[in-house]
């Protein structure tokens, strides 16, 4: 047998690595990553597949065009962190995702009351939800996100976050091709002005909340009805027992108070809403006024 020679052969450490690397590109060309594209065992490819989006997008997704300055700048300058405070009325949110059988509960119960609420879906998972989100969709609540990975993203980079943004609303367009998503809940409530304008660049508004269920003991109750007052934005999580345990409980009580329990987008302050139309100032005020009207 001929002797190799030098310049033929390869460390331990490089054959490891090269192993290492083929082995890796292998399990994630077949399992489906979407950085890795989809060729058979052997022929894999490291370029990222779908033109470098994780989530294919037709041309006409209306995510992916320019929004109007006016309204860009209106969602930067427009955080919602409260409802209507002219009307007793109380926006329920719930975060995450959860069993879906505790998402299904939590519908039947709004349906039987006749109440709406608000869900920010996180993760990376959605389609799993595919059915609830529809069922949160048709009976007239709102659907919207709460990021693609649970983390503060005043610590991401505006790239990073522009792409989770990308993926996440793919999924969603593909569960509810006619919807619009609105709304967006940072995780742990972390933003800025620069977070802010990149979900901006998308359509999407921010809200926050004013009240927190726990939704983790017995205190849930008490800690929302205790501490609610007119336009009360109250925190959730579709994950937690005891904001599911409770929800019928509580939204009784407040139905019997006299409020109302609607979703963000119907009770929202009027000067949180887009479009805002102008007109002409009164005598005196040479800068015209901006007056917000309901869609």
């Amino acid at each position: 047998m001929t002797k190799p020679q030098n310049n033929q052969r390869i460390s331990r450490r490089e054959f490891l690595k090269e192993l290492s690397f083929f082995a890796s590109a292998c399990f994630l060309g077949k399992f489906g990553s979407p950085w890795i594209a989809k060729t058979p065992l052997g022929e894999f490819s490291t370029q990222p597949s779908r033109n470098e989006d994780p989530t294919p997008l037709p041309e006409s997704n209306p995510y992916f065009k320019p929004i109007e300055e006016r309204m860009f700048q209106f969602l930067i300058s427009h955080e919602i962190r409260r409802g209507d405070r002219g009307r007793k009325v109380v926006l329920m949110t719930y975060d995450d995702q959860g069993y879906r059988i505790w998402i299904e509960k939590l519908l039947d119960v709004y349906q039987k009351v006749g109440a709406k609420a608000s869900f920010f879906f996180t993760g990376n998972n959605l389609l799993l939800y595919s059915d609830q989100i529809r069922r949160i969709v048709d009976e007239g609540h709102v659907f919207g996100s709460h990021g693609l990975v649970h983390e503060p993203h005043t610590a991401m980079k505006s790239e990073e976050i522009r792409a989770h943004l990308k993926e996440w609303l793919g999924m969603a367009q593909e569960i509810v091709p006619d919807y619009r998503v609105r709304y967006f809940r940072f995780p742990y409530g972390d933003r800025n002005d620069r977070v802010r304008g990149v979900i901006a660049e998308f359509g999407l508004q921010s809200v926050q909340w004013n009240v927190e269920s726990g939704g983790l003991d017995k205190r849930t109750f008490d800690n929302v009805i205790g501490n609610i007052s007119n336009g009360s934005i109250v925190l959730g999580h579709m994950s937690r027992y005891y904001d599911v345990e409770y929800a019928e409980r509580i939204l009784e009580h407040l139905i019997a108070e006299g409020y109302s329990v609607e979703s963000v987008e119907t009770g929202k302050e009027a000067r949180d809403r887009y479009p805002q139309k102008r007109r002409p100032s009164r005598p005196g005020y040479p800068e015209p006024r901006q007056v917000c009207f309901k869609d």
